[in-house]
């Protein structure tokens, strides 16, 4: 059973409000003895502070809402993320909050009621598929400190560094050799303004790696986004390419790589050993009989980041971690093999 704060205060020979002003940190108008016997009558006994209790004393609630839409496909939650956020919470003795709406509700009125009536220190925001201006500024009307996920705003978010994914893959490829190089993309193809910017920062990042190296950049792209049936031909249709085919393919995404090494074993093309391919995926992308090289989005480490920076601005510290990118790992899957 657990110690009460009227046991303290018997045991300690002091009044209940005592108790809990010198627990609280806020024993100043006492005694030095007194807080001392207080302090040593509640190890005495064993006595845990409510957590509910103590941040009610500071004006927070322990809890962070995690704002996220009812339909999925608006802002993708994966799995790892939460493990990360809920992680760095635990460590602060803080709690999750799921809080779905429509995204719709965003601009009712000054402050959505739905958020407004959440009993939250701060929210961790989960909408980064075409992220309109006025969403962004019902959020900040929030009057709660909130940090983004997997999209880029200020000082205030946390994403992935997608930019510095397409350069992981394109120097791990010119390091092993290959100076023929491709980017494909069947899934956003050549979209100026895909849902996600990711789809261009990637792409961005493989170019601009393969021109400060002096290696010519192919880049393949389906226009827009293509039915599942027609995108093996359209990988045919280039890889057929004979001696201008590129020695190494980079895709930004699972579903391209899955084409290219479709196409390539259709051809009697080796997926690692005729052809390398790489990607960038959550977690290690099979392919063509085999695990290519892929680029791992670090879901738990901005979910972990997030929370850490979130919660520095609740209580108003300067120790946080920097906002903006996390880089990539890399798994190097079955290896990438030199060109031939």
């Amino acid at each position: 059973m657990a110690v009460t704060l009227r046991q303290v205060a018997d045991e300690a020979g002091v009044s209940i409000a005592t108790v809990s002003l010198v627990l609280a940190g806020r024993g100043d108008r006492y005694r030095d003895e007194t807080c001392v016997r207080v302090r040593a009558a509640a190890e005495r006994l064993g006595y845990r502070p409510n957590a509910s209790a103590r941040f009610m004393q500071r004006g927070r609630f322990g809890i962070v809402g995690l704002l996220n839409p009812v339909d999925h496909r608006l802002g993708t939650l994966p799995h790892g993320m939460v493990e990360g956020a809920t992680r760095a919470l635990e460590r602060h003795d803080r709690y999750l909050l799921l809080v779905r709406l429509e995204r719709s509700r965003l601009l009712e009125g000054p402050v959505p009621a739905v958020l407004a009536e959440r009993m939250t220190d701060g929210f961790l925001v989960n909408l980064h598929l075409r992220v309109r201006a006025e969403e962004e500024a019902a959020v900040d009307r929030l009057g709660v400190p909130c940090v983004w996920l997997n999209h880029k705003r200020g000082d205030a978010c946390v994403h992935p560094d997608d930019e510095g994914a397409g350069r992981l893959l394109a120097e791990r490829l010119l390091a092993a050799g290959h100076r023929r190089l491709a980017w494909a993309d069947c899934s956003y193809g050549d979209d100026p303004d895909p849902e996600h910017y990711s789809a261009l920062d990637r792409r961005q990042g493989f170019i601009a790696a393969c021109a400060a190296a002096g290696a010519p950049c192919q880049v393949r792209l389906t226009r827009g986004w293509t039915p599942a049936e027609r995108r093996v031909p359209w990988a045919l249709d280039w890889l057929r390419q004979g001696e201008d085919r590129p020695t190494a393919i980079a895709t930004g995404n699972e579903d391209s790589a899955v084409t290219v090494a479709t196409a390539a074993l259709s051809l009697g093309l080796r997926v690692g050993a005729d052809l390398a391919l790489a990607t960038i995926h959550n977690q290690p992308v099979f392919a063509g009989g085999r695990l290519i090289p892929t680029a791992l989005v670090p879901v738990e480490a901005v979910g972990e980041r997030a929370v850490e920076l979130l919660l520095a601005r609740i209580d108003g510290r300067e120790d946080g971690p920097a906002p903006g990118p996390v880089p990539f790992a890399f798994d190097a899957g079955a290896g990438i093999a030199q060109p031939g």
